[in-house]
């Protein structure tokens, strides 16, 4: 059976296989010759023990080795001298046989053992956020890409947007990459559950690992790495709780999937709490109907229409003394509605946001701390161990962290 040419392998064991065939071939190892120990192979190539036992049996299938009981792993007998030797692509053929050859220096992977790891994110999802870099995507794209690189292994971003077939399958364009030669592919927020079902069936089929990092848990994902936005609203409001207040004003400037599930944890820490349900007063949907999302190009849409949202409430309802913003822009458009009608937050009201942005240390707002730069190492840590099969099905949930200052000074009446 004539071997594929190395470039065309994915997985570190078909590669580790393919090097040892060649060796067979060239009459390096020789017939009736015994291998060395799995732990000594994967040290060579530096793998998982686990990624020479995959080798091995495919060579054992081919007819090339056999194994004996208490012996060790031999070079078949029957191996012809004259066997095929895999022909490689002048263009590549010093490529192929350096990414083939196990590490001679411990100082870096070999260039073909080193893996190649695809990164999807669209535009869209970068650009989310009022700019660049406050954009949740941003992150953790920016810290995945480093640990990866940092891992030894190869990293190849495909952003999508208009001018690349949007809108675009995920799982087509995981295939895409996988065609191009990627050992796994991280799917960076932007994912629905549906989706993320639909591209775990395919990689399934591939044969390929695919994790999915973002801020939704996905039930059908083999590996993820998210937050959870219900327990960071329920943070929230608990700090509220814990300084004695007892109601609680929900402001948001959208209406997404990421703000209620927000706006459920607060509800669910009043709840916990021992509180009636009326002490959470929402203003997401209200706020959706009278104020429409404005053209989302400046740095700051959001702050814009939380200010105009928050000025009209202001208005006509009493001030509530504590308030959990959707995010830290939404805080700081209600906090400069609230100061033109003489209320200081810190001093007549408590108000906490989320993202924790720079300008929050001036302002000395509250705000809760998403780990984005920690799910990109993770997840670089996750698809690492999925590549050379050391990780078994793993969603891991990172916490947040509050960030206590001085707008939520304030103690509540008990």
């Amino acid at each position: 059976m004539k071997a594929k040419p190395i470039s065309q392998l994915r997985s570190l064991p078909a590669r580790v296989a393919q090097n040892l065939r060649d060796k067979i071939d060239s009459g390096e190892l020789k017939a009736g010759a015994l291998l060395p120990g799995r732990r000594s192979l994967a040290e060579e190539y530096e793998v998982s023990v686990v990624t020479v036992e995959q080798a091995m049996k495919e060579l054992i299938a081919d007819g090339l080795l056999r194994a004996e009981t208490g012996r060790g792993t031999f070079v078949s007998d029957s191996v012809a001298s004259s066997r095929e030797s895999v022909v490689f692509p002048s263009t590549t053929a010093d490529t192929a046989t350096a990414i083939a050859s196990p590490r001679e220096s411990h100082s870096r992977r070999s260039p073909l053992i080193a893996p190649v790891i695809g990164i999807v994110c669209s535009v869209d999802m970068l650009r989310s956020s009022p700019g660049l870099l406050e954009s949740p995507a941003f992150w953790i794209v920016t810290a995945l890409e480093r640990a990866i690189h940092k891992l030894g292994a190869t990293a190849i971003f495909r952003p999508l947007g208009p001018g690349d077939g949007w809108p675009q399958p995920f799982a087509d364009v995981g295939r895409t990459l996988v065609e191009a030669g990627c050992d796994a592919v991280v799917y960076v927020e932007g994912c629905s559950a549906s989706e993320a079902a639909s591209v775990q069936t395919a990689f399934e089929s591939m044969r390929v690992p695919c994790a999915f990092i973002g801020s939704e848990i996905l039930p059908a994902a083999a590996y993820s790495v998210c937050y959870s936005n219900f327990e960071a609203g329920s943070m929230a409001a608990s700090h509220l709780l814990q300084r004695g207040h007892r109601e609680i004003m929900f402001f948001s400037a959208v209406a997404d999937r990421w703000v209620r599930d927000r706006y459920n944890g607060v509800r669910d820490a009043v709840s916990a709490a021992g509180l009636p349900a009326d002490s959470v007063r929402a203003s997401v949907l209200d706020l959706e109907a009278k104020f429409p999302p404005p053209n989302q190009t400046g740095p700051d849409w959001q702050e814009v229409r939380a200010y105009d949202a928050a000025r009209e409430w202001l208005q006509c309802a009493p001030l509530v003394r504590a308030v959990v913003a959707d995010n830290d822009r939404a805080a700081y458009g209600f906090m400069r509605a609230a100061a033109q009608l003489g209320y200081n937050a810190g001093e007549h009201y408590a108000i906490i946001g989320f993202d924790d942005l720079p300008p929050s240390r001036v302002r000395g707002l509250s705000s809760i701390y998403l780990p984005l730069e920690a799910m990109g190492r993770e997840g670089a840590r996750l698809v690492m161990a999925a590549i050379e099969d050391e990780a078994e099905m793993a969603r891991v949930t990172l916490k947040c962290n509050l960030i206590a200052r001085s707008s939520t000074e304030l103690i509540g009446s008990r």
